[in-house]
């Protein structure tokens, strides 16, 4: 028996796990490479309703960053905030917890992203019945 081309259970259980780690990195890459593409999206549907009309902008945080900081400021908010998450999922992309992390982000982007769909199917008579000008709500911003 040739014992270089022989390979016991133990390593073909280490192959079979190292083939599903290379598949779950690639599953987190996939999906977060998904996440930023709706959130870029999701950013320039924001920008794009702040210098026209308007938006209530429900983040806290980015209304904050956005009324004190104007566009740019909200972009590297937005570009800084994905890339710390992305980087922290990319770091563990062969756990079976970052694949998970990865798949609610989706999921919550999926959400956002059909939220926006709702909102560019109704603007037009919301912002008719009420211009930005009598919009008194402090979540209202507008650039």
């Amino acid at each position: 028996m040739n014992w270089s081309t022989h390979s016991t259970g133990r390593e073909k259980g280490m192959a079979r796990s190292d083939r599903q780690s290379s598949q779950r990195a690639f599953r987190v890459c996939m999906l977060i490479a998904a996440v930023a593409v709706m959130q870029c999206f999701d950013l320039s549907l924001t920008l794009a309703f702040m210098r026209t009309m308007g938006m209530l902008e429900l983040n806290p945080l980015a209304r904050w960053v956005a009324a004190g900081g104007g566009p740019l400021a909200l972009i590297v908010f937005k570009a800084a905030t994905m890339s710390l998450c992305a980087g922290i999922l990319i770091s563990l992309r062969r756990r079976r917890s970052a694949e998970i992390g990865a798949c609610v982000a989706c999921a919550v982007m999926v959400l956002l992203s059909a939220r926006w769909v709702d909102q560019i199917g109704i603007v037009a008579d919301e912002f008719d019945s009420s211009p930005a000008a009598t919009i008194t709500d402090d979540r209202y911003v507008r650039l």
